[in-house]
């Protein structure tokens, strides 16, 4: 994917669905970074799922206050 990602042009991101204005120019760095810390979980401690979410740390603090 970050291989895909890379080689499309700005208006090709920007054509990929939900893709938000804001990350159509740095979407390819960030899974460039993800697919790094994917496979350093994996090799140092065998984790091998990684969940990408929407949601950020302002969405945690809330839930976290709330119940």
């Amino acid at each position: 994917m970050c291989e895909r990602l890379v080689k499309m042009t700005r208006k090709q991101r920007a054509a990929l669905p939900p893709m938000h204005e804001g990350r159509v120019d740095v979407i390819a760095g960030g899974a460039i970074v993800a697919e790094e810390l994917a496979r350093e979980f994996r090799d140092r401690a065998g984790i091998d799922e990684l969940t990408v979410s929407e949601h950020d740390i302002l969405d945690g603090i809330v839930l976290s206050l709330c119940g």
